[in-house]
């Protein structure tokens, strides 16, 4: 088991919460091709005990591996929360349960992070760590629409995704006190991208690029120039196979939406890259 792959059905979460409110999730029910609601349900359920809804399930849907970092975090409050409930038809509570497996250093055994001696507020180098990522919080407040096209935006969005290794080693020290700081973390990685997006946008009059019509395209595919058959996607006026439309950049499928940069349709990653190279900037 890991923190990535194991988790990104939502079933891990569904059968955790299972274990401790079998009246409120039918496991057996639940397929693993039923993300969005195998992760709704469980965090609900989860909510309903007094577990914050950190993690979100729209996110949690379309990565196809979700964040470490995200996906510790909530475990740790998951613990938290129910580390002295009984499980039905157990003797046992989650503390009793995970106290033999979590090794030194973490909350069930009384280490850092848990009811040690060791405290965030005596670590200068978490301090330190607090104080960079709300500068970084500080300096995206204060980013002009001119210093998102110029790339300001990217270099920010990259230097705040920079810190996801400090981050976790604070976590495993400090799990309480960095739950604060890991929000403020999340906040950026959503508020940065989403707002240099609408930025970029706005300025180059991109949007949703393209529409499938199902087999009322015809003619050919303005990619691999065979005849369009199926499901095909619209951009800029020409017509592509869905498996021909790709972004320009790292050729990955468009299954949403795309940016339209200089006619070629590009994922926003790409495309905002694309765009600062386009104005003489480098992106950094």
């Amino acid at each position: 088991t890991n923190f990535t792959r194991s988790f990104n059905d939502g079933l891990a979460f569904a059968a955790l919460m299972h274990r401790f409110f079998p009246e409120k999730i039918d496991f057996a029910s639940l397929k693993a091709s039923n993300k969005a609601h195998n992760f709704t349900l469980a965090f609900r359920v989860a909510e309903e005990a007094g577990i914050d809804p950190l993690l979100d399930v729209e996110d949690c849907v379309e990565l196809e591996v979700p964040d470490k970092l995200s996906i510790i975090t909530y475990l740790s409050q998951i613990y938290k929360a129910l580390q002295d409930h009984k499980p039905r038809g157990s003797t046992r509570n989650l503390g009793a349960v995970t106290s033999a497996a979590a090794g030194p250093g973490t909350p069930a055994d009384g280490g850092p992070g848990g009811n040690g001696e060791d405290g965030a507020g005596s670590d200068p180098a978490l301090q330190r760590f607090i104080a960079e990522l709300e500068g970084l919080e500080q300096a995206f407040r204060a980013l002009t629409r001119q210093q998102i096209l110029d790339g300001a935006g990217v270099s920010l969005n990259d230097q705040v995704a920079g810190t996801s290794s400090q981050m976790k080693a604070f976590i495993r020290r400090f799990p309480e006190e960095m739950r604060p700081t890991v929000a403020r973390y999340n906040r950026l990685m959503k508020e940065i991208p989403a707002r240099v997006n609408a930025v970029y946008k706005e300025a180059t009059g991109a949007g949703e690029g393209y529409a499938y019509k199902g087999s009322a395209a015809t003619g050919a595919c303005a990619r691999c120039e065979k005849e369009l058959h199926g499901s095909a996607a619209e951009f800029a006026g020409a017509w592509y196979h869905q498996s021909c439309f790709v972004c320009s950049g790292c050729s990955r499928a468009l299954t949403q939406s795309c940016l339209d940069i200089g006619g070629k349709p590009f994922c926003n990653g790409c495309g905002r890259s694309a765009f600062v190279k386009s104005r003489g900037g480098s992106g950094k």
